[in-house]
C-alpha cells in the first residue's frame, strides 16, 4: 500500500511538473511563432513561386502553432490552479507533446522546397526531451510514430534521392539522442523525487519519535497528563512569571478517595480506568491556561494561573462536585468516586516557593481527609 501511494505521488509530481513546463513552453513558443511569421511575411516575395509556397507554408504552421499553444498556455494555466482528474491532464501533456513533433515533422518537409536541413524535427525532438517527462516505453513509441511521420513527410518535396537518404538517417540520428536525452532526463528527475520523497518520509518519521519521546518524556503513559518531572518545570516557570509581573496563581492538590479499596475489589485494570477517567474529566472542566499532572498514584495536581487562593477553592469547589456526581460503571456495579481537595497559593516572594505551595496544599488535603473526605481544604 506504501508503494502504491509513493508511486502515485510521484506521478502526481511529474504531472504537476509537466503542466508548467508546457505553460512556460507556450509562452516562448508564441513568442517564437509571431517572430517567425513578422520575418517571412515581410521577405514575401511574388517572383519565386517556389519560395512563394515555401513562405506561406512556414507562415501557416506557425500561425496555427501559435493558437494550439495559446489554447495549450491557458489549459495548462488553468489546470495548476485547480485539482483536476489525471486523465483530461495526460491527454492535454500528451497533446502538447505530439503538438511539437508534428509542426517539427511539417515545417522540416516545407523547407525541403528551399533547404535540405531538418533542423525544425531536431528542435522539436530536444524541445519533447527536455520539457517533457514522459516515461521511457512512452517516449519510445512518440519518437518511433514521430520518426515514421518524418519519414514519409520528407518525401513530399525532397525529389533528391541523396539529400533524401542523408536526412531520413540524421533524422534517425536525431531521434536516437532525443529518446536518449529523454530517458535520462526520466530516470534523473524520478531518482529525485523518490529521494525527495524518502527525506521527507524519514523527516516524518523522526518528527513522530520525537513526539512520541516528548509523551514519554513529559507524559504520563496512563493518563496523559503531564507527569511530574514535567510538571515541576511548568510550576518553577509560573512562579518566576508571577514574581516579574506580580500576578497570583494557586494549585491544587488532588486524592481520589478510597483508590486502594477499588483496586481491591475491582482489580487494578479497573483501577487503571479510574485513573484514566477521573484524569480525562478533571482536564476536560479546567480553563485552557489551567494544566494537570499526576503527581503520584492517585494524586493530582492542578496549576491556576491568575487565580487568587478564594478563585482556587471555588474552583476546586466545582471540581469536587462534578467527581462526586460521575459515575464510573464497572459490569453490573457502580464505582462511587469521591476526592479530597487541598489548595494553596504560590508565593512569588519566597526562594523554595515550589516547596512551601506544595507543603500547603498536602497538609490541605490531609485536612480534608481527616474532616471526612469529599471536601476541599485550603491553607
Amino acid at each position: 500500500m506504501q508503494n502504491k501511494t509513493s508511486h502515485l505521488s510521484i506521478t502526481n509530481d511529474i504531472r504537476s511538473i509537466n503542466i508548467k513546463r508546457i505553460f512556460y513552453l507556450t509562452l516562448i513558443s508564441i513568442l517564437y511563432n509571431l517572430i517567425h511569421i513578422i520575418i517571412f511575411y515581410t521577405n514575401l516575395s511574388k517572383d519565386n513561386p517556389t519560395e512563394m509556397k515555401w513562405r506561406l507554408g512556414i507562415i501557416f504552421c506557425h500561425a496555427s502553432l501559435a493558437v494550439l499553444m495559446s489554447i495549450f498556455g491557458v489549459c495548462a494555466y488553468i489546470v495548476s490552479k485547480k485539482a483536476l482528474v489525471a486523465t483530461p491532464m495526460h491527454l492535454m501533456i500528451y497533446a502538447a507533446l505530439i503538438t511539437v513533433f508534428v509542426f517539427g515533422v511539417l515545417i522540416t518537409a516545407i523547407d525541403q522546397l528551399v533547404t535540405a536541413s531538418i533542423t525544425p524535427f531536431l528542435v522539436a525532438c530536444t524541445i519533447v526531451s527536455v520539457v517533457f517527462l514522459i516515461r521511457p516505453v512512452n517516449a519510445f513509441l512518440f519518437y518511433l510514430f514521430s520518426y515514421a511521420g518524418f519519414f514519409f513527410a520528407l518525401s513530399t518535396y525532397q525529389k533528391n534521392p541523396s539529400i533524401l537518404l542523408s536526412n531520413r538517417v540524421n533524422g534517425m540520428t536525431a531521434v536516437g539522442i532525443g529518446l536518449f536525452v529523454s530517458i535520462m532526463m526520466w530516470k534523473m528527475t524520478t531518482s529525485n523525487l523518490i529521494q525527495k520523497q524518502l527525506i521527507a518520509e524519514q523527516q516524518e518519521e523522526l518528527m513522530k519519535k520525537n513526539g512520541e519521546l516528548e509523551r514519554l518524556a513529559f507524559f504520563d503513559q496512563l493518563t496523559g497528563v503531564y507527569n511530574r518531572r514535567k510538571y515541576e518545570e511548568l510550576l518553577k516557570n509560573e512562579i518566576s512569571r508571577i514574581s516579574r509581573y506580580h500576578q497570583p496563581a494557586s494549585i491544587v492538590l488532588i486524592d481520589i478517595d478510597n483508590f486502594k479499596r477499588i483496586n481491591d475489589h475491582y482489580g487494578h485494570p479497573v483501577g487503571d480506568r479510574v485513573l484514566q477517567e477521573f484524569a480525562g474529566l478533571l482536564k476536560k472542566n479546567i480553563r485552557d491556561t489551567d494544566s494537570i499532572s499526576r503527581w503520584g498514584g492517585e494524586e493530582f495536581l492542578i496549576l491556576l494561573p491568575n487565580t487568587a487562593l478564594e478563585e482556587a477553592k471555588k474552583t476546586a469547589e466545582k471540581l469536587r462536585q462534578i467527581v462526586e456526581n460521575y459515575e464510573q460503571l464497572n459490569q453490573d456495579s457502580e464505582i462511587h468516586l469521591t476526592a479530597s481537595f487541598g489548595v494553596a497559593s504560590l508565593p512569588a516572594d519566597r526562594q523554595n516557593a515550589l516547596e512551601i505551595a506544595y507543603k500547603n496544599a498536602d497538609d490541605a488535603m490531609y485536612l480534608a481527609k481527616e474532616n471526612g473526605r469529599n471536601r476541599v481544604e485550603a491553607k
